[in-house]
């Protein structure tokens, strides 16, 4: 945490995760691995597409728009709203039927 936003860096964050969890790597089950983001909704959809298996952790800063917008500027373009229909997405596509 503290290097970066990485959904803004998606797939070398993807390629990392592939081999710190590979057999040949550290072999660390994804479960146990939480990629922590600011909010890039479409960004959070991508993941939901393409089926992660890591943990996904959201820091909101703020539970309204405008203190959020206040502390953020990713807000302007990732609001709360455009993050809840992300998330729900991203939770729908990884549930077990």
């Amino acid at each position: 945490m503290g290097m970066g936003e990485p959904l803004l860096n998606y797939a070398n964050v993807l390629k990392s995760i592939e081999h710190i969890t590979s057999p040949e790597g550290l072999g660390i089950s994804p479960k146990r691995i939480t990629v922590s983001t600011a909010g890039i909704a479409k960004m959070i959809k991508k993941l939901g597409d393409d089926e992660v298996r890591f943990n996904l952790a959201l820091s909101l800063h703020a539970a309204n728009d405008a203190k959020r917008t206040e502390i953020m500027e990713i807000n302007d373009s990732n609001n709360l709203a455009a993050l809840k229909e992300a998330l729900e997405y991203f939770h729908e596509l990884l549930e077990p039927e």
